[in-house]
């Protein structure tokens, strides 16, 4: 049985990694689109389109929610080295996601 403490670490880890592994997503899929465009057919592109929305929408969620943010930096979640007041954030996500977006929507 874990300890709250260990849970903690445990989440902030799986939490860490997949938002990691989303920005690295954002970043396939607009590898993908700008590679195999013409290939990818209107169902796909429309898929692909989909899913850079709902990457946007959740790193623009979760940056608008300063409550939470507040709570998560209280608890350690996402330091950055030379700025210890700032806020955890997924302005990159939310950048890149909304900018391979436009890319492919005005292609």
């Amino acid at each position: 049985d874990m300890t709250p403490e260990a849970r903690w670490r445990a989440l902030r880890q799986r939490s860490m990694t997949g938002m990691v592994c989303l920005l690295s997503f954002v970043r396939v899929v607009a590898d993908m689109a700008h590679t195999h465009y013409r290939g990818l057919g209107a169902a796909n592109l429309l898929k692909l389109i989909a899913a850079l929305e709902s990457c946007y929408h959740y790193a623009r969620c979760f940056n608008a929610d300063s409550l939470l943010r507040q709570a998560l930096h209280a608890r350690g979640f996402m330091r950055f080295p030379g700025a210890p007041t700032r806020l955890p954030h997924l302005l990159e996500l939310e950048t890149q996601s909304l900018a391979q977006l436009m890319s492919v929507l005005f292609r």
